[in-house]
């Protein structure tokens, strides 16, 4: 018996077969809320053409600008980075349970691409409980007050760029802490002379696309980098000493793991950040807890589509 011939499929027919396959398996489930992470305006408009009744999260990166096509839908910001197929869909879920009306056992059905301005591939059906246990045990109004904030999302954004690209070439690993200095203070103590001190406050905001540069070279010294939630960056070189020693962090990490989470529990709002120099993972702590980890991400540029718009 001849065999038959396998042949490619398309990208835009296995993308529309996605997204009319994702609202069918939706109206089924009577799922009411869709994540959608689509680069091409065939996407967007075949995403368009389903629709009925669903709401929609819009997924979007960069300079990616994305006019919601209903006044009830979000919009989420990823960073520029590429990150994997996982990481995307953690992070935008991620944001997605802190920053809309999602709920954390709510159901929703994922749509996303390899994000570099491919088509649609992947279909998830998930919760943001069950990607993240923690939610459960969490005060979800405090945990947003925390980190779902613009200078926890800059911060991120940063350690993400640090993580891909490193320094000269190189991998590094650091600590970002996003807290009040004052209440920090007990906790922290200077390794070197601080070299953010008298410089203009409008110069070292995290927000300034100046300072990454800086961020670099600062990493490469030791100790953590504090900045304040209005943005500020307000000491390098720091040494963490948390009283508390969390257990929250998992076996094999290291000590800047473990005195990231420990900062967390003391202090709230507070939130930490770190970059694995070992792995180039980003992982958030808030109240002791890894709430988000993230692969490294794929150093390279995108291609970035211009969106459907109204």
């Amino acid at each position: 018996m001849k065999e038959r011939e396998s042949r490619p499929v398309r990208p835009e027919r296995a993308a529309r077969a996605l997204i009319e396959g994702a609202f069918r398996v939706a109206r089924e489930l009577g799922v009411e809320r869709l994540l959608v992470q689509a680069d091409r305006v065939s996407d967007l408009k075949q995403v368009e053409r389903q629709r009925e009744h669903e709401r929609v999260v819009w997924v979007s990166r960069g300079d990616f600008t994305l006019d919601t096509p209903r006044g009830d839908d979000d919009v989420i910001e990823l960073p520029e980075v590429l990150l994997s197929r996982a990481s995307q869909l953690d992070m935008a879920l991620f944001m997605a349970a802190l920053t809309t009306d999602l709920g954390t056992d709510d159901s929703v059905v994922c749509l996303s691409g390899p994000g570099s301005g491919g088509s649609v591939d992947t279909l998830t059906l998930t919760q943001p409980a069950r990607r993240f246990p923690w939610l459960a045990d969490r005060d979800l109004e405090l945990t947003r007050a925390a980190v779902a904030t613009p200078t926890v999302a800059r911060v991120l954004s940063l350690a993400l760029r640090l993580a891909a690209e490193g320094r000269e070439g190189r991998p590094v690993g650091t600590v970002f802490v996003v807290g009040e200095p004052e209440q920090l203070e007990p906790q922290v103590r200077q390794l070197i002379l601080n070299p953010c001190s008298g410089h203009p406050r409008r110069s070292r905001n995290v927000h300034n696309p100046g300072l990454f540069e800086t961020i670099r070279e600062l990493v490469a010294m030791d100790g953590a980098l504090l900045v304040s939630p209005k943005g500020t960056l307000e000491a390098a070189g720091l040494y963490l000493s948390p009283r508390t020693t969390p257990r929250g962090v998992k076996r094999g990490l290291g000590a800047r793991h473990a005195a990231a989470a420990g900062i967390t529990v003391e202090h709230d709002p507070c939130v930490a950040i770190v970059v694995s120099e070992s792995s180039g993972s980003v992982s958030v702590y808030h109240d002791g807890q890894a709430i988000l980890v993230l692969q490294r991400p794929v150093l390279g540029s995108m291609k970035l589509h211009r969106p459907l718009t109204r």
